[in-house]
């Protein structure tokens, strides 16, 4: 039989190297069987699918099964074969989205390779691994059999390869199941044409009688594909509608399995199904009671008429709609047809975890929505997708400051998705009502409590019209005019407005004002349709044209009431009688009995209902205001929760974030407040409020000078809001002059450690003193002068009873001078000790640098304060009790400081001074192996080794000096890892830190004694982050 062509593929059996070949027994079988599995060995032989095998390493059973003709089907046993192999990674196509893609088309042609796997070869040198054992011999296939591992990735391989210029256009394809497909029938035999020269060319064969050409609706995958969409498989169905009701967990499984083929058009499945799956859990005894009966009972009633899904059409926007029960989460995506229709799509549902079960019913909301996107992320990705629910999930996700790491970890995830919410609406398909009747909320249960701050009503400017309706009245009195009017938008909520009028009118002016102001305001919020009721049968019947408008004045307000009318699509106007316009005509009252107030002030009033006593009731706010509000921060926020007009200059977009953000707002008792996401009311302060409050929570009688962050925090929670409330806290901390003095000391280094420079033995030396010590020695000293050599980090040292200029210099000249020779720089701190005339006399005479460090900044002569260090530690491990014997010890600690290896240089100070270690006192005791050698080498060898120590001193030198640069290289890493760079210019003005606190101001304050002085000006700026600093004066 033809097959394709190697070239073009063949089937490698690649198995682990670490698995062992199997040889499997032959099993025993009926004769009458042995001679069917003989006639099928004679047909396999002459079509040349097998061949005889001598000794294989590999070998398997074979599983005869009789076909309906009686016949045998040879099938064998690969099971120990396959472990051994890796799996093949080509995908295999996603069935959900080759059935989408294939729905939706006029006619079809569905197509079945004949003996399609034998239609490909296998490798040579993998053929013996397919051996098989039967009573008449052992066989192995030369072509791909069934039942191998990776056969369906290689047969897949094959076909996207000879059809990959025609799949997902007119050709799908899954294994050896192909299609072809045209929107139009009178297209069918052009897109024929194609395949079938594919087919020819690449010598394929089709089986004729699984081929059905130029059908209307066909089945592909268990699924019955049409122009209508995609319909569940009546076998799947009957399979259900015929089971018995499971009677142990076998058949229970039977039954999952059955409907998990076809979950795809349930909704709800996982609730549905919710009442046996306790059965399937581990040690639960099996037992089907009436609410499993009930529940396999609803699943046939639903399967008896199943919704026909549509696949996804490009451009079209998604509908998904999400649904969340005590145990499981539902959700359903839908889209508008041509005819405007909605259609489902996909249904999907899985049952809760046991700890999802403890969410709060917003936290089962968002993750349902999270698990909706994560299972139809290929059908959202590239559509526009809303969310429609009873409450909106993406404001529990977005609006809250602060997640935990699931919702964090949700709200990443979705971020690729574009979602928008819409609020649930009448549904009259009766596919989607299905979906959201399966979990409807308990009549006892108020949607908005799922979520805490769900009081953001949505106006949505866009997506359609919305009708409004105005009454108004004017009137005036001896105290002046007053207009009102209440406008009732399609959210419920009443906007009373009233208007004084501070000019010389007639009650019809009033009518008149009151008229034009309503309808500006409708205007202004976008509606579209308007129905106008007010009680001046005059006005109404002069704007309908019923009436003739002979005075000037009126003619001139009913132009431009006329005119404002052409701004909406449609409007109707009718008297109404006074008793039916009471609310209206109390604004107008109200108004018109307000004495007149200035041009730059407002007046709104705050209309509150008492439904109880005081002492049973709370007070419920039908409309908020403020008096007398400036131009504050939040007057655009007063003017839109006041008579819902909006600021002239937004956008569209503008205008929805603007109302999203308004109605975070409420007014109570004229004070404007801002509802907290805990639920508290927040009073909004305005600008000369908000001062005087930060002042008092930071410096005043209960105020502590705490952070910004701290005050900010401590506002909030006394209840007081506005929008830079967290920066006005900082700006005002920042300058507070006693947080600046008494803050904390800054150790982060603020420039990057510029190590000295390579030196070399005996050019720089650190001076130093320790002391006073406290008792002094038996010898009356009180203080150790030190001296360090930078590079071999070799101690000089000497107690002194008095740390005047001749003890120091004498010191210099005798310890340093007089034994190592002239160094290049002396280093020292700015103690009178080291900052006097003979100390400079002296280095002048020698031509020494002496180097002072920076005041109160040991790290500038760290050397010799580390060394220090190290010589107080010894000392004080070997003083005695008494304390009065240190000066006798430092000959010995000066011995162990050189004698123990430095970090720095990984050598110890003696091998860098004299080429060698010195011998210890444990040497001579215990003789080591340098020093019994001594014995054995003569005077002369001995000195020629010395000779040839020396000469390797430099390098010894040297590479102590690489150590060296290494060492300072990663301290150098350490040191700027926490480096914040701080820099000031000439002129500036800073603060010193306050470390020479007087005797007198630490015994008058102590512990209160400020950290910072200042404030100081630069003068000089000199490098690595130093400044000479000037006082005010």
């Amino acid at each position: 039989m033809p097959g394709l062509d190697p070239d073009i593929v063949v089937h490698n059996i690649v198995t682990l190297p670490n698995i062992k070949p199997v040889k499997q027994k032959l099993r025993k079988m009926h004769p009458r069987v042995a001679l069917l599995v003989k006639e099928e060995l004679q047909r396999l032989l002459s079509a040349n699918f097998i061949q005889p095998i001598d000794y294989p390493q590999w070998v398997s059973n074979v599983v005869p099964v009789t076909k309906a003709t009686g016949k045998i089907r040879i099938c064998t046993d690969f099971r120990d074969l396959n472990l051994a192999c890796p799996k093949d990674d080509f995908p295999l196509p996603n069935i959900d989205q080759l059935v989408d893609l294939t729905a939706g088309h006029e006619m079809l042609s569905l197509m079945d390779g004949f003996s399609g796997y034998n239609q490909i070869l296998i490798t040579p040198e993998d053929q013996h691994k397919t051996s098989f054992i039967t009573p008449w011999g052992t066989f192995c296939y030369r072509v791909m059999p069934f039942g191998l591992k990776n056969a369906g990735a290689t047969y897949q391989r094959a076909m996207t390869y000879i059809f990959h210029d025609l799949l997902h256009k007119t050709v799908e394809d899954y294994v050896d199941d192909l299609l072809g497909k045209s929107k139009r029938r009178q297209d069918h035999l052009f897109i024929l044409a194609p395949l079938f020269e594919r087919l020819i060319r690449f010598c394929l064969r089709l089986n004729p009688a699984k081929c059905v050409f130029g059908v209307l609706t066909g089945k592909l995958l268990g699924f019955i594909i049409s122009i209508r969409g995609i319909e569940v498989d009546p076998a799947k169905i009957k399979s259900i509608l015929e089971m018995p009701p499971p009677s142990n967990l076998k058949q229970l499984r039977s039954l999952q399995g059955r409907l998990q083929s076809v979950r795809r058009f349930i909704s709800q499945l996982s609730d549905r199904c919710q009442p046996f799956h306790h059965l399937l859990r581990k040690n639960v005894h099996f037992e089907w009671d009436e609410h499993c009966q009930k529940a396999f009972d609803d699943l046939k009633a639903y399967l008896l008429s199943p919704p026909v899904l549509t696949p996804p059409r490009e451009g079209e926007p998604f509908y998904l709609y999400i649904s969340v029960t005590d145990h499981a989460l539902g959700a359903m995506i839908s889209h508008r047809d041509t005819c405007g229709k909605e259609q489902a799509v996909y249904y999907i549902s899985r049952t809760l975890h046991e700890y999802e079960t403890r969410y709060s019913e917003a936290e089962k909301l968002c993750c349902a929505l999270f698990f909706a996107t994560s299972k139809l992320r290929h059908y959202l990705l590239n559509h526009k997708t809303y969310i429609v629910t009873s409450v909106n999930p993406l404001k529990t996700i977005h609006a809250k400051p602060y997640h935990n790491d699931r919702i964090t970890r949700w709200l990443m995830l979705m971020t690729e998705f574009d979602l928008e919410f819409i609020p649930q609406k009448a549904i009259k398909g009766q596919v989607i009502a299905d979906q959201l009747a399966d979990a409807p909320l308990p009549d006892t249960q108020d949607p908005l409590a799922q979520f805490p701050d769900e009081y953001i009503q949505q106006i949505d400017f866009g997506l359609s019209p919305f009708k409004v309706k105005l009454f108004f009245d004017g009137s005036k009195c001896q105290q002046g005019g007053g207009a009102g009017f209440v406008m009732i938008p399609p959210w419920g909520t009443p906007i009373p407005v009233a208007h004084k009028l501070n000019f010389e009118c007639t009650n019809n002016m009033a009518e008149y004002e009151a008229l034009v102001l309503g309808l500006q305001n409708a205007i202004n919020l976008g509606a579209r349709h308007i129905d106008i009721f007010g009680d001046s049968e005059l006005i109404v019947n002069q704007v309908t044209g019923v009436y003739q408008c002979k005075n000037d004045i009126l003619q001139k307000y009913r132009d431009i009431v006329l005119a404002q009318l052409q701004s909406f699509d449609k409007f109707t106007i009718q008297a109404i009688p006074r008793t039916a316009n009471r609310f209206a005509d109390t604004m107008a009252s109200l108004a018109s009995l307000i004495p007149p107030f200035t041009e730059d002030s407002r007046l709104y009033v705050a209309v509150q209902r008492l439904d109880q006593p005081s002492h049973l009731q709370q007070l419920t706010s039908i409309n908020v205001v403020t008096t007398h509000t400036q131009d504050e921060w939040y007057q655009q926020i007063v003017d839109y929760l006041s008579h819902s007009i909006l600021p002239p200059d937004l956008t569209s977009n503008g205008r929805r974030s603007f109302v999203q953000r308004a109605n975070r707002y409420t007014i109570l008792g004229g004070i404007l407040y801002k509802r907290g996401f805990d639920g508290i009311l927040l009073r909004c302060l305005k600008t000369h409020e908000s001062s005087k409050a930060i002042q008092e929570v930071h410096d005043g009688i209960c105020g502590g000078h705490f952070s910004g962050l701290a005050v900010a925090k401590r506002i909030l929670r006394l209840g007081y809001y506005w929008p830079s409330l967290n920066q006005d806290c900082c700006e005002y901390t920042k300058k507070c002059v006693k947080c600046q003095q008494h803050s904390n000391l800054t150790h982060i280094p603020s420039q990057a450690l510029q190590p000295a420079a390579d030196l070399w033995p005996f050019s720089q030396w650190g001076l130093d003193l320790i002391g006073l010590i406290n008792p002094r020695s038996s010898q009356r000293h009180h203080s150790i002068i030190t001296a360090t050599e930078y590079f071999t980090k070799w101690v000089e040292a000497i107690p002194l009873s008095s740390t005047k200029a001749k003890p120091i210099v004498d010191f210099v000249y005798q310890h340093i001078i007089c034994r190592f020779g002239v160094p290049h720089k002396l280093i020292t701190d700015n103690g009178k000790s080291f900052k006097n005339a003979d100390l400079q006399n002296l280095c002048n005479a020698f031509n020494i640098k002496l180097s002072f460090s920076s005041p109160y900044y040991p790290q500038a002569n760290g050397q010799a304060e580390a060394s220090n260090k190290t010589l107080r530690n010894i000392l004080a491990k070997v003083t005695s009790r008494a304390g009065r014997d240190w000066h006798l010890h430092i000959p010995f600690a000066l011995w162990a400081y050189r004698t123990s290896i430095r970090t720095p240089t990984g050598a110890t100070p003696f091998s860098l001074i004299y080429g060698s270690e010195a011998v210890l006192p444990l040497e001579v005791q215990i003789p080591s192996l340098r020093v019994s050698l001594r014995e054995f080498v003569s005077d002369e060898d001995y000195r020629q080794n010395r000779l040839a120590q020396l000469e390797l001193l430099d390098e010894r030198r040297l590479n102590a000096l690489e150590h060296h640069q290494v060492y300072l290289e990663r301290v150098k890493r350490a040191y700027n890892k926490h480096l914040q760079h701080r820099d000031f210019k000439i002129g500036d003005l800073v603060l010193k830190e306050n470390q020479n606190v007087t005797t007198l101001e630490r015994s008058q304050r102590g512990k209160f004694a400020p950290n910072w002085m200042g404030p100081y000006i630069i003068t000089h700026k000199y490098g690595s982050g130093a400044y000479r600093l000037s006082s005010m004066d």
